[in-house]
């Protein structure tokens, strides 16, 4: 396997890099040059890196054809808000724009997979490239859910899966029967801080993925800075959806969790 590992930023891409070293491929990393945070950690592992701008899609594709890949790989953030810090775009990100009657996250990394799919790569998942971050159903943490926490998981849970079906989001905090803060536009960690600020030490926080969640693109993902966001504002809990969700150095977060008294959970419904 040839692969392309076009990346954003966060440590997503570093770990897709060592698991598809592993498996034995190629791998030519192109490093979004924008808010990026791990180039040199790529350049460390990858056969070959690439630094380019959000904006150069015919470059990134010119460069997939002299690199003869075969593969390709969307992994770690890139921000819409991009589009509006004057990105410079050449014709090819431009053409692909104009035909988005919506834009989104969602609908320009679809729209970028389906034109690489038309120069002929195959696009991976993460859940299958990143599938030993991914954990089933359980209680990680010290601390157990009592039946208060639990009916709060249940209650955000059916929420953030409500907000994913329009594509608002996927995190809620939930606490005392109802929902304190919904994610938008400011993303996850703003999310669980305010909501756990207005739940008075009862904040739980819940990530799920959407009922349409595209993984050739996009998966949940937690880290320690997500337990952080909860942990720091008084939340008592945080719970993802299981066998969904990545999570970035288990360990840590656990760690983390105990040293906090908070729930760090997997559930499934």
């Amino acid at each position: 396997m040839r692969a392309a590992v076009i990346s954003g930023y966060g440590f997503l891409p570093v770990l897709s890099v060592k698991a598809l070293k592993e498996a034995g491929a190629y791998v030519a990393a192109f490093v979004i040059n924008e808010g990026c945070n791990h180039p040199v950690c790529l350049e460390n592992s990858a056969d070959v890196t690439y630094k380019v701008s959000a904006g150069q899609v015919g470059r990134i594709l010119k460069l997939i054809k002299k690199e003869r890949l075969t593969h390709g790989l969307l992994i770690g953030k890139v921000e819409i808000s991009l589009l509006e810090s004057g990105l410079r775009l050449d014709l090819t990100a431009l053409w692909l724009l104009a035909r988005l009657k919506f834009r989104s996250t969602d609908t320009i990394s679809m729209a970028v997979v389906r034109e690489l799919e038309r120069r002929g790569l195959k696009i991976l998942s993460q859940k299958d490239v990143l599938k030993e971050y991914i954990p089933g159903p359980g209680v990680f943490s010290a601390r157990k859910p009592d039946g208060e926490t639990e009916e709060a998981v249940k209650l955000g849970f059916r929420a953030a899966k409500a907000i994913g079906r329009i594509d608002l989001g996927q995190s809620v905090v939930a606490a005392d029967g109802r929902i304190m803060a919904v994610e938008s536009a400011e993303g996850t960690d703003k999310t669980f801080a305010r909501g756990c600020a207005l739940s008075g030490g009862k904040g739980v926080a819940v990530k799920v993925a959407k009922p349409f969640q595209d993984s050739r693109f996009d998966l949940p993902t937690i880290g320690v800075d997500t337990l952080k966001s909860v942990a720091e504002n008084g939340g008592a809990a945080l719970a993802f959806e299981a066998d969904e969700t990545i999570v970035v150095d288990m360990d840590a977060c656990v760690k983390y969790a105990d040293s906090k008294g908070i729930v760090l959970a997997g559930v499934k419904y």
